[in-house]
Formats: C-alpha cells, sequence, structure tokens
C-alpha cells in the first residue's frame, strides 16, 4: 500500500518510511540540539583543555566537552574534530528509528578561549608542595636526578632547581606526585613535614623527602 508522507507529501515508491513519515520528516522531527558555538578553556601556556579537569588536548577530550553541551537521546554518535581544536566540527548522531537506525547529522563551531591552568599559575608564582633532597656520591646523584625530573614534568611541574655542596634539591609543585613516584620505585627517603600556613581554617604543610645514595 502506498504511503504518503502527512508533513512533506512524499510516497513511499520515492522515498524509505519510518512509521507513517519519510525518513526525511522522522529525522526533522528528532529533538537533538547542539549549541551553534561552544567554547573550550585553552591553558596559554601548557595547552592543556579544561573539560572535567585540566588535560592534554585530544578528540577524546573535545568529545567530552562537547557531550555535555548536547541535548536529546541518541543511541550512538560520530564526531569529526578539526586538528586544531578551534573552527566548525561535526557530529552524526545515530537513533533508532523502528527495525533501523537513521543518521542525524549537526554542525558547530568550537572556539577556544585562553587562561592559565591552575599547575601553570602556581609554576609562575614560585608554588610548590614538596622538596627532594639528594645526598651523596656526585655521580649517583645525577643519576637519580635525570630519572626522577623526567617523571616527574611529566605529571605536575619544578619551580625551581637548586644545586648544593653535597646533592640537589628538586622543587616540585605537588607533593602527591612525589610520594607516588617514590613508592612506584621503591626509594628509601627521609620524610619530613614543615608547617606552611593556613588555608581554609586548615594547616597546610610542605614535605621533604632526604634521599641518601
Amino acid at each position: 500500500m502506498l504511503k504518503v508522507c502527512p508533513r512533506c507529501g512524499a510516497t513511499s515508491d520515492k522515498k524509505k518510511f519510518i512509521g507513517s513519515f519519510c525518513e526525511d520528516c522522522f529525522a526533522e522531527r528528532v529533538q537533538i540540539s547542539v549549541p551553534h558555538r561552544i567554547e573550550s578553556v585553552i591553558c596559554k601556556t601548557c595547552s592543556r583543555i579544561r573539560t572535567d579537569r585540566w588535560e592534554r588536548m585530544s578528540a577524546r577530550a573535545l568529545e567530552k566537552l562537547v557531550r555535555k553541551e548536547i541535548k536529546g537521546k541518541y543511541d550512538n554518535v560520530r564526531f569529526v574534530f578539526p586538528d586544531s581544536g578551534e573552527g566548525t566540527a561535526s557530529a552524526v548522531f545515530i537513533v533508532s528509528a523502528g527495525d533501523s537506525f537513521i543518521e542525524i547529522p549537526r554542525q558547530f563551531e568550537l572556539v577556544q578561549k585562553k587562561a592559565l591552568c591552575e599547575d601553570c599559575s602556581r609554576e609562575v608564582s614560585g608554588y610548590f608542595e614538596a622538596i627532594i633532597q639528594l645526598r651523596g656520591d656526585a655521580k649517583k646523584v645525577e643519576k637519580m636526578f635525570r630519572s626522577l625530573e623526567r617523571s616527574l614534568r611529566r605529571k605536575t611541574f619544578l619551580p625551581r632547581i637548586e644545586e648544593q655542596k653535597n646533592g640537589m634539591d628538586i622543587y616540585v609543585g605537588s607533593n602527591k606526585e612525589v610520594l607516588s613516584l617514590v613508592e612506584e620505585l621503591g626509594i628509601r627517603a627521609e620524610i619530613t613535614h614543615t608547617l606552611h600556613g593556613v588555608k581554609d581554617g586548615k594547616r597546610v604543610y610542605r614535605t621533604t623527602y632526604c634521599i641518601r645514595l
């Protein structure tokens, strides 16, 4: 039996039908909205993007950001983002329609806003939470320093490095990352805590890790 779309008048011998509507009119009735303009916040120093946290710029991070702005129900979605993370992007939504699926395309603009992430802001101010003191044989100190520096720079920042007569001092932005690395590498360290101040009614401590080689 020939069907006639009640919205546009198309017939089932010319177009595929989903229920009482042709596929085009059915697609137009699907309520999926994406803002025409989506703003992302990028750190002007390290180029990380802010989603629910500061993270490396990637398609996955952009997808996380965009998904928060989407309204409507869909089964799946495919994104195409510009390499720079800024400019025209597209999304193709997969929506179930009876016994099959249809694709709903949407386009939007990604606009970048520059800011400073917390780590870079703290680094500029000279902020640190921990000091690693390397003490002992000069060659062993140098070897340990290179290993720790390489690992720590991937996870946090080092606002200052000072050479001492009998070793080196590494100032580190995140105490959590130092503790994690020391435990991971099985390094024996003498740990002391020094009161730095009070923030929001809580005492703030700086931690020193003395590693003797």
